[in-house]
Parts: C-alpha cells; sequence; structure tokens
C-alpha cells in the first residue's frame, strides 16, 4: 500500500438510516435503537493534464450501493443472539464484531478502498455531535495487524 501524494481530495457526503446494538455496553447502547448515519466520503484522486480528476457520478457508483445496502437496514454483530432471533426477513448487514460507529467507519472505508476508490478517509456521523474519523493511516495499520 502506497499513500498518493496528490494534494488535492474530494469529498461526497450521503446519509442512511439504521438500527443497531452494542450488546457488550451497559446503559442505553445496549438496547435496540436507530440514528441518521452521516457519511463523508474524502477521496485522493490522480490529476490528469487537464486538471480533472474524478466525476462524482464515478464516485457515487461506488458508494452508493454499499450506502443503499445499509438504509433502513439492522448493523448486527453476528455473534448477537438477536439476529438469529429475527431470522431471515429483517435486511440486515453483518459484522464480525460489535456495530459500533468505529467499526461501521472502518467497514465503509474497507469497502470503498477494496471497489478501487483513493481513499483518504471517511467521517461517520452518529449523533448531532459524534464523529468517528478512519483514514488512510487506520486502514495500513489494521492491514499490517492482519497479515
Amino acid at each position: 500500500l502506497q499513500r498518493r501524494g496528490c494534494p488535492m481530495r474530494i469529498e461526497r457526503e450521503y446519509h442512511f438510516y439504521a438500527a443497531h446494538r452494542n450488546q457488550s455496553l451497559d446503559g442505553k447502547c445496549r438496547n435496540l435503537h436507530g440514528h441518521r448515519y452521516g457519511v463523508v466520503v474524502v477521496i485522493e484522486p490522480e490529476r490528469t493534464r487537464a486538471g480533472i480528476t474524478m466525476l462524482f457520478a464515478d464516485i457515487d457508483r461506488v458508494v452508493g450501493p454499499i450506502i443503499a445496502a445499509h438504509d433502513h437496514a439492522l448493523l448486527i454483530d453476528k455473534n448477537d443472539p438477536l439476529r438469529k432471533a429475527l431470522g431471515l426477513q429483517t435486511k440486515m448487514v453483518v459484522f464480525d464484531q460489535e456495530t459500533s460507529v468505529e467499526n461501521l467507519a472502518k467497514s465503509l472505508y474497507e469497502q470503498c478502498a477494496e471497489a478501487g476508490l483513493p481513499m483518504s478517509e471517511v467521517r461517520v456521523r452518529e449523533t448531532d455531535s459524534s464523529v468517528v474519523i478512519y483514514d488512510f493511516e487506520d486502514y495500513f495499520q489494521d492491514r499490517g495487524q492482519r497479515q
């Protein structure tokens, strides 16, 4: 992995609604609840001689289906007993771990990067005052830990 040296970045904003819970926590976040998530995808595209980088529509073709898969879904840990109780009739996005906003940011970044976007960072807003930023350095570090 090598970070692109291009100083120009492009941001594209999305949002979706989803429910989740974090069963390992005490308090209100242990209960099933929902959010209107705000997602900002930041890319570092290559520039052509004409100064063109990437069309917003090109970004949407990659990110749109990822966001659509999460919209009005239940984000759920694969080990959550609620997953089995709800069965297949509920739209779910299954995580390998808790469905924290940190893990959501990581997952969204990985999906965009693996789909070919030259990612810089993803910012996920869970509430009006709470944002998690997952960037290239996080991705690079996490990939190194998996190898």
